[in-house]
């Protein structure tokens, strides 16, 4: 065995002179090679939206707005709030690695680096290193599986065909099936121990999401019927209608408990409605745009959207890939209240997130699929 470092003592042994010659001129370019690798080295910390499209690091909030760096150099999904005040985390989409994405440096760390078999989506668990792994297999179908990423283990919760994770990450309400073909709503904690049947129907159920930590909103439909119906859940199974009758339906919870929802009303214009929890009275929003292109501040008070410039888009799916405007709009008014520029030709907004802090945010392209972040 050649040991490292010692000679290799079947090789052949250059001439003295020719050591001399060699190492004049090898020593110069060893010198060049090692001053340009500490170069290199020294800036593979930093941030990915300096090396993937030559935008540089995000400047501070209070300067010129834009919105031109990325995050992800895979298509992404799963977008969430981070552990870190100012961080998101995300999946990547093809092969189920995870990542953390800082805002304010724009750094970016690995969670796993572990590929998942047939993975198709991700749910994170607030404030925890836990999520559930959404994976498809033709044998098996559509899984969920409750995985800890801090102890490497997990197991499946059977029978979800939708899920969400109440705000503290302590629950998970899903829907599910019963043996007499309805579908059946169910509450458990939050690795799917202990379930509960709190609601059983023969209506179609399209989204569940929590409001609050008491309560749930569901988009139901009847069969044969092209109309949806926003209505709210208690966890004791009392059932109230929120909006009836709506086409291209969408919403989304603030942590105060107000209702962001769009919709068309096949008898009105396209509306974007915010509803006060207190009164379930709705303010109407002069923009249009789809519920999935915004996110909450966290405080409540406003929020941060895509608007698609063509104002004809503006109901469409809000996985259209529409030109978008980011703007920030007050929630209490509904009013526009900023603009954020963009150096890009064209922005689609998915799934925006805003940070803990509510300074930064981060949003899913729909042009390229990779994680853009902002600040505001």
């Amino acid at each position: 065995m050649i040991s490292e470092g010692q000679p290799n003592l079947l090789q052949k042994q250059a001439p003295v002179s020719r050591v001399l010659v060699y190492s004049a001129i090898i020593i110069p370019v060893l010198t060049l090679v090692i001053f340009i690798g500490m170069f290199t080295n020294g800036n593979k910390a930093a941030n990915i939206a300096g090396s993937l499209d030559g935008s540089t690091t995000p400047q501070q909030s209070g300067a010129v707005r834009s919105s031109d760096a990325i995050l992800s150099d895979t298509d992404a999904v799963g977008l969430a709030t981070g552990l870190g005040r100012d961080s998101v985390r995300w999946f990547d989409q093809r092969s189920g690695k995870a990542f953390e994405g800082d805002l304010r440096s724009g750094t970016v760390k690995v969670i796993s680096d572990q590929e998942v078999p047939g993975f198709a989506s991700g749910i994170w668990i607030p404030g925890e290193q836990q999520a559930f792994l959404v994976t498809e297999d033709a044998r098996m179908g559509r899984r969920f599986q409750f995985y800890d990423y801090r102890t490497g283990s997990g197991h499946v919760v059977d029978d979800i065909s939708l899920l969400a994770v109440s705000p503290h990450g302590t629950r998970i309400a899903y829907v599910g099936s019963s043996t007499e073909g309805s579908m059946v709503v169910r509450v458990a904690n939050i690795d799917g121990g202990d379930p509960k049947t709190i609601f059983l129907t023969r209506l179609g159920i399209t989204d569940i999401v929590w409001k609050g930590e008491d309560a749930l909103l569901l988009s139901v439909w009847k069969s044969g019927a092209t109309l949806t119906d926003l209505v709210e859940l208690s966890l004791d199974g009392t059932l109230s209608s929120v909006v009836e009758g709506k086409e291209n339906l969408e919403f989304i919870v603030s942590d105060q408990g107000s209702v962001l929802t769009t919709y068309h009303d096949p008898s009105e214009d396209t509306n974007t409605a915010i509803i006060d929890p207190a009164t379930a009275q709705q303010r109407y929003l002069l923009e249009q745009t789809s519920a999935k292109k915004c996110a909450w501040a966290p405080d409540g008070n406003s929020l941060l959207c895509g608007i698609p410039r063509d104002a004809s888009q503006g109901q469409g799916s809000s996985l259209a890939a529409t030109d978008d405007r980011i703007v920030t709009i007050d929630a209490q008014t509904g009013a526009m209240s900023a603009t954020i520029s963009t150096s890009g030709d064209r922005v689609g907004v998915y799934s925006p997130v805003l940070s803990s802090s509510g300074t930064r945010a981060a949003y899913i392209d729909l042009f390229d699929r990779r994680v853009h972040m902002v600040n505001f």
